[in-house]
């Protein structure tokens, strides 16, 4: 009796093993689903794009902040990276409307992206230049105190 269930605990070990090892014993390219079609690939490629330039300038800002960034450096480096973000939405904003799905029909209020008069970055709509950031008010240091 030991005997047969030494055999069978041996040949579950060598099922499991071989289920397991399966998807490394397989070889390369030989299954077909695995293969995406070029629209895939072309919709991969523009969110690729996108979260690479959107990771570039959130980066960007925090090396600013934490002044890794000069101020100069981080005006002229805002433009391009801006530019390269806005085509990468808009690439993104493309496929997910050739698919059907939110694009350009669900942003028909929101306006085309517009280079700057100098060329560094996307203008503002007010004023033609890039917003500017928002400073702390040094005034405002807490609650005022009180009196006796």
């Amino acid at each position: 009796m030991t005997a047969v269930a030494l055999a069978l605990s041996a040949a579950l070990a060598a099922c499991a093993v071989l289920f397991v090892a399966r998807g490394f014993l397989r070889r390369p390219g030989e299954r077909e689903d695995d293969v995406l079609e070029p629209v895939d690939q072309a919709r991969l490629a523009a969110l690729d794009a996108r979260d690479r330039a959107l990771a570039a300038l959130q980066e960007l800002e925090f090396d600013h902040r934490t002044g890794k960034v000069s101020d100069d450096d981080y005006a002229r480096l805002l433009g391009p990276l801006r530019q390269e973000a806005a085509r990468a939405l808009l690439a993104v904003d493309a496929h997910a409307a050739a698919d059907g799905g939110p694009g350009e029909a669900a942003r028909e209020d929101v306006p085309e992206p517009v280079a700057s008069p100098d060329g560094t970055g996307l203008a503002d709509e007010a004023g033609g230049e890039d917003a500017p950031v928002a400073e702390p008010d040094d005034a405002v240091a807490g609650p005022a105190p009180r009196e006796p």
